[in-house]
């Protein structure tokens, strides 16, 4: 009993820290919209993204029904086009993929449980591979030259955090991202299969014993 009353206390917590990082993400992107209408404007240049005056480098997107893709003037006078284009491609794949639904339970549960230390290197350890897998859909497409120089100018100016809510190509750890640009991995089959399988199970096994008749 007393395990019971304890799971669902947890379950509880867990599911009020769901509802409570939900509700300040939503206010946290309707808020950015809302300023973007004010100082944002549309650039002929990058007809895709909105363009704000500052002379600092800041690219991100606003993730959500709405999603928006912002880069800063700072930003267009240092890229090149190629640089660019894999920067808001980079941003594209953000909004298309969905990133921001991919991190969320992992901001939940360290919203959910702050004092562990699990709980932060999970969403930064999972934040780093969500920048990783749009890299690779920009460098598809842009190619891996062009995305990395883009890298290195960012990692060498002033650059923007991107605001609460969002998330933004110029964040992270810029170095582990030109290292793997700089030499891919390529997963062999057998060992695509092996993390395949290990990942269905971990996602199984809760659900199957839940399922199971008491």
């Amino acid at each position: 009993m007393l395990a019971i009353a304890f799971g669902a206390g947890l379950a509880v917590w867990t599911l009020g820290a769901f509802a409570v990082t939900c509700r300040a993400l939503a206010g946290l992107r309707r808020r950015q919209r809302m300023l973007l209408g004010l100082v944002a404007r549309q650039d002929p240049a990058v007809r895709e993204a909105l363009v704000v005056e500052h002379p600092a480098v800041a690219a991100y997107c606003v993730p959500g029904r709405r999603a928006a893709i912002v880069v800063s003037t700072g930003t267009l006078g240092l890229l090149r086009a190629g640089e660019l284009a894999a920067v808001l491609a980079h941003e594209r794949a953000h909004v298309a993929e969905r990133h921001d639904l991919a991190l969320l339970p992992f901001t939940v549960l360290e919203r959910a449980f702050p004092w562990s230390r699990a709980a932060r290197v999970m969403r930064r350890r999972v934040a780093a591979l969500v920048e990783m897998r749009a890299d690779d859909r920009a460098a598809r497409l842009h190619g891996r030259a062009g995305l990395a120089s883009a890298l290195r100018r960012f990692r060498a100016c002033d650059r923007l955090p991107a605001p609460a809510g969002t998330l933004g190509g110029a964040d992270g750890d810029i170095d582990a991202r030109l290292d793997r640009l700089a030499t891919p991995a390529t997963a062999s089959l057998p060992l695509r299969v092996l993390l395949l399988s290990i990942a269905v199970t971990v996602v199984s096994t809760p659900l199957s014993l839940f399922l199971l008749p008491m």
